[in-house]
């Protein structure tokens, strides 16, 4: 049995990475060659694959020259290349195209409208869907759900044939090994509580290698890589499409959990620019550049504004730090003032309590004077009173003596009052 292998291919279109049907050894092309042409049952080389990946028109050119060839062999592969290209009816005809193309990028439907109704009103899967989920099982490298999804979003006026068409995609996809024996991945699927971010689930797919996910799928290193690669933007399509993140972000996300480590492992300068004079896809790479170049002028953008407003913050606070300054000036002069003014209300006080001491002073003097000038009147005026009654009260009244001594008491308490009110 002669060795077969496959080859990974990058498409010029899409910048997508497949692998070709197995190559056959050179002994296998010439027995091939010997038998007839519509004799052989085996699968398109890569040649043929090829082929294909030069779009609609290509294909046309070969389905022109199968129907000018003559003979039976030349009629039953122009059969067979009919079959591939006959318009699907409903949506699991169209899914089973797509893994028939194997990874290839799919014709654009925008401008095909009458097509898309026609997918819509025999969107269910029904039956099918188990006979699909079989056919997606063998793509074991995830060439073709990412494809799919690209066709979901222009069905977006048909809110029932995209949710079918997602809804197959999810289970696809949940059913490669990598995913179904990944927790963390499926949870991200499905948009779980406490699910991944899409930088985390790259890191876990670019650990398949040593799991016994791989051991499973028995992939050889170039199918590994290819899976690598292609369940790495399917997460990326998937956090654009589900969770509906923007392209900077997906750019951003892409660059940290794929390209950037792609580009460390080349570290000599000369390699370096080989790598990025090699480049024969062009639309990709633009892209990404744009999206960063859009990136950095928004950050400078940003920048510029954050500058702009740093300096008017600090026009601001020396503002603030000059009218600090002149309000603490014044209230030095205002505390300076007040203490002025408590040392003289103070000393005004301390005078106002001396002199009011001695005020008090000598107002109780005085009124000790009076008061003792008053008793003595009193006692002397009510000994001339008592003298009066005496004779008064004798057998014999004396009145005179008794005018004479009220005489006295009244002279002398006029003469009191008197002084009492010059005083």
């Amino acid at each position: 049995m002669t060795k077969q292998k496959r080859i990974p291919i990058t498409s010029k279109a899409t910048g997508e990475v497949r692998l070709s049907e197995p190559v056959p050894g050179r002994k296998s092309w010439r027995q091939d060659s010997a038998k007839p042409d519509g004799a052989s049952n085996a699968e398109p080389t890569s040649t043929s694959t090829l082929a294909e990946l030069t779009g609609e028109q290509s294909s046309a050119r070969e389905q022109g020259a199968d129907e000018n060839a003559s003979g039976p062999a030349k009629a039953k592969r122009g059969e067979k290349t009919g079959t591939k290209q006959d318009k699907p009816e409903s949506l699991a005809d169209y899914i089973e195209y797509a893994y028939g193309r194997k990874g290839q990028k799919l014709a654009d439907l925008k401008e095909k409208a009458g097509f898309i109704r026609n997918l819509a009103t025999n969107f269910r899967l029904g039956e099918r869907e188990p006979e699909l989920l079989g056919v997606a099982e063998k793509d074991v490298t995830l060439a073709v759900p990412r494809q799919l999804v690209f066709v979901s979003r222009e069905f977006q006026g048909y809110p029932s044939l995209r949710n079918e068409l997602l809804g197959f995609v999810k289970k696809a996809i949940l059913q490669h090994p990598l995913f179904r024996e990944q927790p963390a991945l499926a949870l991200f699927i499905n948009q779980g509580d406490f699910s991944p971010s899409a930088l985390e689930a790259m890191r876990l797919i670019h650990e398949l290698g040593t799991t016994k996910e791989s051991q499973e799928l028995e992939l050889s290193r170039a199918d590994l890589e290819v899976l690598h690669r292609n369940a790495s933007y399917l997460v990326a399509v998937w956090l654009r499409e589900m969770r509906g993140r923007s392209l900077h972000d997906v750019a951003e996300m892409l660059f940290q959990g794929v390209w950037k480590k792609a580009a460390a492992s080349i570290e000599d300068d000369t390699d370096k620019l080989r790598a990025i004079t090699d480049v024969s896809e062009l639309a990709p790479v633009a892209i990404a550049c744009a999206v960063f170049q859009q990136q950095a002028e928004e950050q400078t953008k940003r920048a510029h504004q954050s500058a702009a407003e740093t300096h008017q913050l600090r026009q601001e606070r020396d503002g603030l730090l000059a009218e600090k300054e002149s309000l603490s000036a014044e209230l030095s002069a205002l505390k300076a003032l007040r203490e002025k003014e408590r040392s003289e209300t103070q000393e005004r006080l301390a005078k106002l309590e001396s002199s009011q001491d001695v005020k008090v002073t000598h107002l109780r003097d005085d009124n000790q004077q009076v008061r003792h000038r008053l008793v003595k009147r009193l006692v002397s005026d009510v000994e001339q009173l008592e003298i009066g009654l005496s004779a008064l009260r004798n057998p014999n009244p004396r009145v005179e003596v008794m005018i004479q001594r009220a005489e006295r008491v009244v002279d002398a308490l006029r003469a009191e009052i008197a002084k009492l009110r010059e005083e």
